[in-house]
């Protein structure tokens, strides 16, 4: 909603999904309550330049109506990822990847482990 708001406002948004990384810190710089949790930073500001507009993954991908549709799934990321690193390619970004490969690599491991331990002691079960 706020992003929506800004956006209204002809302001320019970026989500700062990175801040659970640092949970703990964020949490005790704002002063945070008890069951709460830094899920996300917001930046609200003037666009001094129009961004270079990532594509996004087409909503067949992973809007599912009454149940998990699955035909057709493995071509569409793979169209995807050629339209992600044709875009990368034209924006003279050497280091972009494909996005199967990108989210393959982020849920191979456990890259917030001290998480868990966090949450715990604002008081959310895990169970």
């Amino acid at each position: 909603s706020m992003m929506t708001a800004a956006r209204a406002l002809g302001l320019g948004v970026v989500a700062i999904g990175g801040i659970r990384g640092e949970a703990e810190q964020v949490h005790d710089l704002l002063q945070l309550p008890e069951k709460s949790f830094p899920l996300v930073g917001l930046c609200i500001g003037h666009i001094k330049t129009a961004p270079h507009l990532k594509p996004r993954l087409p909503i067949a991908t992973f809007r599912h109506d009454e149940h998990y549709h699955k035909e057709g799934l493995e071509a569409a990321i793979a169209a995807y990822d050629q339209t992600l690193m044709t875009h990368w390619q034209r924006l003279g970004r050497a280091d972009g990847a494909p996005w199967s490969e990108t989210v393959a690599d982020y849920y191979d491991h456990n890259s917030r482990p001290h998480l868990r331990e966090f949450l715990a002691r604002q008081g959310f079960a895990a169970e």
